[in-house]
């Protein structure tokens, strides 16, 4: 139970449209991570769906996802150019 509280901050502290991008990545990194082991195949890939589709509807229907449409493109943006940055200095 104390693992899901220390959760609470990338959900309830945070913008809706940067959470989802925060646990979009994360998704991605377990997904592509865990692709090796084979293990929860069903949960794996419904959670990518699930998080690929709510990453659709940011950048695709900001209306419905966001009270200022358009800003999820901009954080989206934004995020790229940092994720960029980290994994070229890390030679990922």
């Amino acid at each position: 139970m104390a693992e899901l509280e220390g959760l609470t901050r990338y959900i309830a502290y945070i913008d809706y449209d940067r959470s989802l991008m925060l646990w979009h990545i994360a998704t991605e990194l377990c997904y592509q991570e865990e692709a090796s082991v084979g293990e929860n195949h069903k949960e794996r890939e419904f959670s990518k769906i699930i998080s690929d589709y709510m990453m659709y509807l940011l950048m695709k229907q900001p209306k419905l996802m966001s009270e200022v449409a358009g800003i999820g493109k901009i954080r989206f943006r934004d995020t790229l150019a940092e994720a960029k940055k980290f994994f070229r200095n890390r030679e990922f």
